[in-house]
């Protein structure tokens, strides 16, 4: 999925409004901005990360094993609903 987004902005220290600023010279600045979102998720832990690096769920749990595996299974469900809801 791409997202666009375009901001036009005006001079407000040289022009009225944006339609005073629209023809003139230093009156209008546009930005756009192109945005690329990409789901991989291969297992629900992947997406877990700290600091930039993936990151153990075992050690950022304290209900061991059991805890971890409730966990994990609860994250892959919230998934597949936002993926279903997605297409």
């Amino acid at each position: 999925m791409v997202i666009s987004i375009q901001l036009y902005l005006y001079n407000s220290d040289l022009y009225a409004n944006f339609t005073h600023a629209l023809d003139k010279p230093n009156g209008i600045l546009g930005v756009a901005l192109l945005l690329k979102v990409h789901y991989c998720l291969t297992t629900p832990a992947t997406f877990v990360t700290c600091h930039g690096e993936p990151e153990g769920l075992k050690d950022r749990r304290k209900g061991g094993a059991g805890e971890t595996e409730r966990w994990k299974q609860g994250m892959k469900d919230r998934i597949d609903r936002w993926r279903i809801k997605a297409k």
